[in-house]
């Protein structure tokens, strides 16, 4: 019996979500009991997502592209719902996929959710994560990225099933001499430059060490503050924005450690890829980070600049014991976080959502 699965996703900036999409629905597409469809929502106020995604989209995967101009498009409602046959499941990845699919869902069709995890970084998104989470708790199946977000899930009486992101990147190999410049520590950090981040308390823990170079990979509504305290702190030579990359291997492979100073978090991509990479991480006590980080690297506590300062030179005096760990762990990752665990572990939640009556 084929199980047929609708994936709704509105595309944004390549972050977590489009990198898991991306990677592992060739796999999934693979699956002969499974029959794949990506349905993939273009918004007006940011065309320039859905065309950066459709690049690097795997030519096999069936997929459709739909218009949305507004919050609540009822065009789009009835577009989607008009495609629905009554029989599929439909996947929902992230908040407004979530929104949709509740709205357009038919009698016969299940719903999963997969959560990608909550930002809460303006007003409008914290009543977005809202009313995801009432919609959540009448999902036939929720599916957590992380362990971390599994028990918050549990706390708001969310049951979810784990299955964790997968590797985006080749199978890699790291350098343990990294830099051009052995006396230089090079950091690097990568992802969406809003407030959750915490990259603020970085640039602060910075401000005082020696012989350090920090790149900052991405862009977003906080690079002005960035921007302002890298003059202020008077670390312009320390600091270099790159802005967003398609392409992050790069920067990974040029540096030291990957810095994670997150107030907040998921299972985010970019640690799931420094680790399988071999690259240490400094990160906050938080979301999936708390789990995996451990002599691969150094925990901090969020929002606090001097204890990250003092992770930070603890790390330049033992840099080459934690690129030996993270070397080591390395391979352990890779199969943990392989597309095929990721298919393995999907599949048999669909076959569970399609047995229930």
């Amino acid at each position: 019996m084929t199980t047929k699965v609708v994936h709704l996703f509105f595309p944004g900036p390549l972050g977590g979500a489009e990198k898991v999409l991306l990677s592992a629905l060739p796999r999934l597409s693979d699956v002969k009991s499974i029959k794949t469809k990506l349905w993939l929502v273009k918004e007006s106020r940011s065309p320039s997502a859905i065309t950066d995604f459709l690049d690097q989209l795997y030519d096999g995967i069936s997929h459709s592209v739909f218009e949305c101009n507004k919050i609540l498009d009822l065009s789009l409602m009835r577009k989607l719902k008009d495609e629905l046959t009554g029989d599929e499941i439909i996947h929902a990845h992230g908040l407004k996929a979530t929104f949709y699919a509740r709205l357009i869902k038919k009698y016969n069709n299940k719903l999963i959710i997969t959560h990608h995890g909550h930002t809460s970084h303006t007003l409008k998104v914290r009543i977005y994560e809202w009313i995801q989470e009432r919609i959540m708790k009448k999902a036939d199946q929720v599916i957590s990225v992380s362990k971390s977000m599994q028990d918050q899930l549990l706390e708001l009486s969310i049951k979810s099933s784990l299955v964790e992101n997968p590797l985006s990147l080749k199978r890699l190999e790291l350098k343990m001499e990294s830099t051009a410049n052995p006396d230089i520590l090079k950091l690097v950090v990568v992802g969406r430059l809003s407030p959750e981040k915490g990259i603020n308390i970085l640039l602060d823990a910075i401000t005082d060490i020696e012989n350090i170079e920090l790149t900052i990979v991405g862009d977003g509504q906080e690079k002005t503050n960035l921007a302002r305290i890298v003059k202020e702190n008077n670390i312009e030579n320390k600091v270099q924005f790159v802005g967003f990359q398609k392409e992050i291997l790069p920067y990974l492979s040029e540096s030291d450690c990957l810095v994670m100073p997150s107030l907040r978090e998921g299972l985010p991509m970019t640690l799931i890829e420094a680790m399988c990479f071999g690259l240490p991480v400094i990160g906050s006590k938080v979301g999936g980070l708390k789990y995996l980080v451990q002599e691969n690297g150094i925990l901090v506590s969020p929002n606090n600049s001097k204890e990250l300062k003092s992770a930070i030179n603890i790390f330049i005096e033992n840099s080459k014991e934690f690129k030996i760990n993270a070397k080591e762990k390395s391979e352990t990752f890779q199969k943990r976080f392989s597309v095929e665990t990721w298919v393995k572990n999907t599949v048999k939640i669909y076959k569970n959502v399609s047995n229930q009556r």
